[in-house]
């Protein structure tokens, strides 16, 4: 709570190639192999055929972020959101000072 932090399960960078472009970069695995072959090898190949899906279209992390929600994986059960997986973000200034009021409280100088 003192540094702000917060789940994230990708990043979306905003008017990546052009202004009006934005890219997902899920964590964690999405697809499977189909016939052998990695699912990305089989998305890129349709998409310099103009198919007009993203691949974070085909991410769980992707359309739970863009919904605002999260999902611990339960490893007792295996579902497509399992794959997913997730970082922390939070604010660096606000971590550093929460680790120097820890350490003064430890005696640390």
């Amino acid at each position: 709570q003192k540094t702000n932090a917060t789940f994230k399960l990708g990043i979306e960078f905003t008017n990546w190639l052009t202004l009006d472009h934005n890219y997902w970069h899920p964590f964690g695995h999405v697809g499977n192999h189909i016939d052998g072959t990695p699912f990305y090898q089989h998305w890129l190949k349709h998409h310099l055929n103009d198919v007009p899906f993203q691949f974070g279209d085909f991410s769980p992390a992707v359309h739970l972020a863009r919904q605002n929600l999260f999902f611990i994986q339960n490893t007792q059960k295996k579902t497509p959101l399992n794959d997913a997986a997730f970082a922390l973000h939070f604010d660096a200034t606000l971590v550093a000072e929460y680790l120097k009021q820890y350490c003064l409280k430890l005696g640390v100088k």
